[in-house]
């Protein structure tokens, strides 16, 4: 008994440390894999393709399967393991407005992962960054920009033109054992545009990759990400609550702060 119980300690260590070096070759790939796509395949989009819609649609198709694999790569290294509650409410079709709580490094990647082609805000910065700023153009990003109405019109004309739109209304990672906290820049835009909601819940269990978490700090197991889709929330209910739009992104913020607690809660 004492030598089984010190075998399953060394095999404990072993596979912890794996996933360590896992861990760090995913990061690592994840960088290479964006300067191979910047200087090669996003270089042939853009001087091949001269429509401009259709350079963001392959643009985004070819990220969605680039994500897709890098999904299934953490996956079959161990590291993780992902379940999709309600996937077939996630729309192939576009125009669907998309606001996801926002646990982990990943998020982004995971929801992108399961939407052939579909927009994202990303940091002004990033469009300046010679890394990956030809793969941002050619996908037709919005960018965060400083101007919050600028910012609205943007993602409001993206929904409009029949683009899919994802948004984390915490704007950063959330930390593990504290309080949500939403903007109202989000529940700006979907009453601006009039678009329903699809709340995403996404949580992490054991937590990793979290806010202010090294990423070599990697728990004693493989972590769980589980993503449910909700049923979508018609926003009309808020634009009736009240004249004002200030009243009414409060309204809603609080609502959706309330919605992913308590489905965090449960999951």
């Amino acid at each position: 008994m004492v030598i089984l119980i010190g075998v399953g300690r060394v095999n404990s260590r072993i596979n912890y440390y794996w996933r360590v070096i896992a861990t760090g070759w995913c990061f690592l790939l994840f960088g290479l894999g964006g300067l191979l796509l910047t200087f090669s395949v996003f270089i042939w989009i853009r001087l091949a393709i001269r429509d401009k819609y259709k350079r963001k649609r392959v643009a985004q198709k070819t990220i969605h399967n680039c994500f897709r694999w890098f999904i299934q790569h953490m996956v079959n290294l161990g590291i993780m393991k992902f379940k999709v509650i309600n996937e077939e409410k996630l729309s192939r079709r576009g125009g669907q407005l998309i606001l996801a709580s926002h646990p982990t490094l990943i998020d982004v990647v995971l929801l992108i992962s399961l939407l052939p082609e579909t927009n994202c805000i990303v940091k002004k910065s990033l469009f300046k960054n010679p890394l990956v700023r030809s793969i941002i153009s050619a996908a037709d990003y919005t960018s965060n920009s400083d101007d919050p109405e600028e910012l609205i019109d943007s993602c409001k004309k993206s929904l409009d033109d029949g683009q899919s739109l994802i948004i984390f209304p915490e704007g950063t990672r959330s930390v593990p054992g504290e309080e949500i906290k939403l903007q109202r820049g989000s529940a700006r835009i979907a009453l601006s545009a009039k678009k329903n909601i699809t709340p995403v819940t996404i949580t992490c269990n054991p937590p990793a990759l979290m806010k202010n978490v090294p990423w070599y700090k990697v728990p004693k197991s493989p972590f769980h990400i589980t993503l449910k889709v909700g049923e979508d929330l018609n926003v009309s209910q808020f634009l009736e609550k009240s004249s004002m739009e200030s009243k009414q992104a409060r309204y809603l913020t609080k609502y959706l702060k309330d919605y992913f607690t308590e489905e965090a809660n449960l999951l």
